[in-house]
């Protein structure tokens, strides 16, 4: 398996805004290559080798061991946590991946199982997909399974349907306690934990809101429209995501709920207004919209999108998004499940991504404006 970059996937050491973030990448760089094991240098000789002061040291060094990739020890110094042994790993060797069954045959997320599967295979495990419905909050996961399936499952894998606009997918409390209860390992893939804390790989929705909201601010929105269908744990990080960085741009930021901001919300400046859609949904009805349609096509409206890793709609569109690696967000739910120990506490991975314009020609995107009706009968 390929390590994972967590905080930077995809992206060059100098595309880095913060001296920290540089120097972060080159002891992962040095860690992941060999040639920091075990004990690593003291903040001093750290500083000596890569020229930096104490507190970006220890900032860099703090990232890596929120990632787990390093264990600082205080008066002890800093070491390597060594990822070779499998003594965690359950010996079944097979896992379970628990979808719900109206996302079970969804590309998005047969792709991003395919992803896991594939990982998995490389180490001699094997996943197996169950579909099912979401469960009442009275009904246990275990419960529900075959007695074959208890004894065989050696960890879950919970993959929530578009956790940006809803809470299918999503166990209930009573589910995942028994999880707990049974030191069954559990990774939450593409979303957050929630109240009980789980092992979970996500991408970074706050940073998702604010690469957007900065990006319409720099092209010249001086006011920016978070629009979701519903208020998720996810969908909400990105409006104060986006809210930060209306506040550092020093433009408005707004949110819209189920609805778009069409004629129901007065805009009376020259400059144009920044529409984030939050989920499929959202970008649908946006495309489908006439008002916003016309507006997009005059420049008065600026649409950008936040969806699941993996989801093409926004490229598709031609409208800018941020995007997340889908084989970071899988390589690292693999990973963690494989290190899994009885008794661990929760590791939850955020993972960064970056905002994508896409190349899209105006015939084409006239094309595709004028098709917008249908896709969002496709979305209902």
């Amino acid at each position: 398996m390929q390590d994972g970059c967590p905080r930077a996937a995809e992206h060059s050491h100098g595309q880095f805004s913060y001296k920290f973030q540089r120097l972060r990448e080159q002891l992962r760089t040095a860690v992941t290559t060999g040639e920091f094991s075990g004990r690593m240098p003291g903040e001093r000789e750290l500083g000596r080798r890569f020229g930096a002061n104490a507190k970006t040291i220890n900032k860099a060094l703090c990232d890596l061991a929120s990632e787990g990739l390093v264990v600082r020890h205080i008066g002890r110094g800093t070491y390597v946590i060594e990822r070779e042994s499998t003594a965690g790993v359950a010996s079944t060797g097979r896992f379970r991946a628990i979808v719900d069954s109206g996302a079970a045959e969804s590309s998005v997320t047969v792709n991003l199982l395919d992803d896991i599967r594939a990982t998995l295979a490389g180490v001699g495990r094997l996943l197996e997909c169950t579909p099912m419905p979401t469960l009442g909050a009275r009904q246990t996961l275990l419960g529900t399974w075959p007695v074959a399936w208890r004894r065989e499952t050696g960890g879950v894998f919970l993959v929530p349907n578009e956790p940006l606009e809803n809470q299918t997918g999503r166990l209930d409390e009573a589910s995942m306690s028994e999880l707990l209860r049974r030191q069954m390992p559990m990774v939450i893939v593409g979303a957050l934990s929630g109240g009980m804390k789980s092992c979970a790989v996500a991408p970074d929705y706050s940073d998702a809101g604010f690469r957007l909201c900065e990006h319409l601010a720099q092209a010249g929105c001086d006011e920016v429209v978070v629009a979701m269908s519903a208020e998720t744990r996810e969908a909400q990080i990105v409006a104060a995501g986006a809210a930060a960085a209306a506040k550092r741009y020093n433009i408005v930021c707004k949110t819209a709920i189920g609805g778009l901001p069409t004629n129901g919300h007065s805009h009376t400046s020259d400059q144009p207004r920044g529409v984030i859609c939050v989920g499929p949904t959202m970008l649908h009805r946006a495309v489908a919209d006439a008002s916003i349609r016309r507006k997009s096509m005059e420049g008065s409206v600026l649409l950008a999108a936040m969806l699941a890793p993996g989801d093409d709609l926004a490229k598709t569109v031609g409208v800018p998004y941020y995007e997340v690696s889908r084989k970071t967000i899988s390589d690292w739910a693999a990973r963690i499940m494989l290190d899994a120990k009885p008794g661990q506490r929760p590791v939850e991975v955020i993972i960064p991504g970056a905002v994508r314009v896409p190349e899209i020609s105006s015939g084409c995107r006239d094309e595709l404006h004028c098709d917008a009706a249908g896709m969002a009968e496709i979305a209902h």
